[in-house]
């Protein structure tokens, strides 16, 4: 399945680049599920393609049809409860000594390598971000639910 989303900024779709352009994105569905990458288009274009850079979550803002909408909320869900799984998984099956490993080497004599956190602090610490965000979108998808 294909989805047309027309009018989008060129802000929501590339970090530098046609900021001050719109595109038509077309999003690809397998089975409910987005499917990546995305790719956009200039309106009248020749067909000249690009492919998105930014997360498809920065569309959110210029889609206004409720029900892709909805779509896209339901996939960030989904993806934000995969990405916990995964690092719940990780979390529980690596050992001791794996989590308590920092990315550099400790320097007792440089107060900033003190800084350094563990691989376990760095995967709870993502983990809780992905956490807060499934929230926020749990918590769009109500809204949009209730203002249906």
């Amino acid at each position: 399945m294909e989805i047309i989303v027309g009018d989008i900024p060129g802000k929501a779709l590339f970090y530098k680049e046609y900021g001050d352009e719109r595109f038509e994105v077309k999003i690809q569905l397998k089975d409910g599920r987005i499917i990546d990458p995305m790719y956009c288009y200039r309106p009248n274009s020749q067909g000249e393609k690009f492919e998105v850079e930014r997360y498809f979550e920065d569309l959110l803002p210029y889609v206004n049809d409720v029900k892709i909408k909805r779509l896209l909320i339901e996939n960030l869900i989904m993806d934000a409860r995969l990405d916990i799984d995964a690092y719940m998984e990780e979390l529980s099956t690596a050992s001791s000594e794996e989590l308590a490993k920092s990315w550099e080497p400790r320097d007792p004599s440089k107060w900033s390598t003190m800084l350094y956190p563990t691989r376990g602090e760095l995967l709870q610490g993502n983990m809780n971000e992905v956490q807060r965000s499934l929230k926020r979108y749990e918590q769009m998808l109500r809204e949009l639910l209730h203002d249906k």
